[in-house]
């Protein structure tokens, strides 16, 4: 299974480097940044799947892989439970979209 979604914010790749360095504590997380571009890339291996973070043109992209439908929703929620404390300064607007393989 598949998850993903793209938020718009200015912020996209600061927040990547936010979530991976906090992810880093309890799972394996990497991030790269390019200040100079403005744009950064981030992996994250979750006990239920992994998460891809990209962040260009202002946009905060995730690519998630799941084991199922119900690991793409806990992989969802925990990333909406550390998004929302980390842009606390802005209300982003997303919608996750689930694809079965």
């Amino acid at each position: 299974m598949k998850t993903s979604t793209q938020i718009k914010t200015e912020s996209a790749h600061k927040y990547i480097a936010q979530l991976c360095k906090h992810f880093a504590h309890k799972v394996e997380s990497t991030y790269s940044i390019d200040h100079d571009a403005n744009t950064a890339t981030g992996l994250t291996k979750f006990p239920m799947g992994h998460a891809v973070f990209t962040a260009k043109d202002n946009v905060l992209s995730v690519d998630a892989e799941c084991e199922s439908e119900d690991a793409c929703e806990a992989m969802q929620g925990v990333f909406d439970a550390h998004i929302v404390k980390f842009a606390f300064r802005e209300e982003l607007e997303y919608e996750w979209i689930i694809e079965k393989n």
